[in-house]
């Protein structure tokens, strides 16, 4: 298990992981001892894993929200900022990401105000793009919500509409 970011107090950007066989905690470093690649520190980020990559996007580093995007390779066991075709989602934080097939799907979040928007970031063709609706109603803005994508579907669950 990678626990990555937070705040304790201080906006945080220190990497760990967890073996359930040993039982164990450990600082998970660049394996090119270099962090020029590593995402800044932040808060209410998301981390989602595809592939062998784990993938982060926005948060808040304690002045404003992000919208910068970084993939750690757990093969390479490196970070890179992830530059891509498309309008990426706007900066947020307390938002929702999920993995499915070749895609991730970001959805709502928090600018100051709930958001109702939902992208999807193509692995494939290292692209950004919103998806819109073809029927039915779509779920109100929210943040701080959470969301799970099973059997084709995505649910989302809670969240605070800012009200």
């Amino acid at each position: 298990m990678y626990v990555f970011a937070g705040y304790d107090g201080l906006y945080r950007n220190d990497f760990h992981r967890f073996n359930f066989e040993t039982n164990t905690w450990r600082v998970v470093t660049d394996s090119l001892g270099a962090n020029d690649h590593w995402p800044k520190p932040r808060y209410r980020t998301s981390a989602t894993v595809a592939a062998d990559k784990m993938f982060v996007f926005g948060g808040h580093d304690g002045a404003r929200q992000l919208n910068d995007f970084y993939a750690w390779s757990f093969t390479n066991e490196t970070w890179n900022q992830i530059d891509c075709i498309g309008s990426p989602p706007s900066a947020r934080d307390s938002h929702e990401a999920v993995a499915y097939k070749n895609s991730l799907f970001i959805f709502g979040g928090s600018t100051g105000n709930a958001k109702s928007d939902f992208y999807e970031y193509r692995l494939d063709e290292n692209r950004w793009m919103p998806v819109y609706s073809t029927g039915g109603k779509p779920p109100c803005s929210r943040f701080c919500h959470v969301a799970v994508v099973v059997k084709k579907c995505l649910y989302i669950f809670g969240g605070y509409d800012g009200l």
